[in-house]
């Protein structure tokens, strides 16, 4: 089963992982490229995760496959 939730303010390291498997997995498919954000503190994907939440009209959504995240749509 697969569903859709909001990313939570809590879940910078996520960020992290989808964000950055999603640049590694398509290369192509994005502008920023992965050597631009791979070596990026954790801390940087945790403010992130933070101001999507505060940011109005903005929102990072997480699909998950029978509860394993696998995807990121903003």
């Amino acid at each position: 089963m697969i569903t859709i939730r909001t990313l939570t303010s809590s879940e910078g390291l996520l960020l992290k992982q989808l964000r950055l498997g999603a640049l590694r997995e398509s290369p192509d498919s994005f502008s920023p490229l992965f050597e631009e954000f791979s070596d990026r503190e954790d801390s940087y994907w945790q403010s992130a995760a933070e101001r999507s939440v505060r940011t109005s009209g903005y929102e990072l959504f997480v699909a998950e496959f029978e509860e394993t995240p696998c995807g990121l749509v903003s």
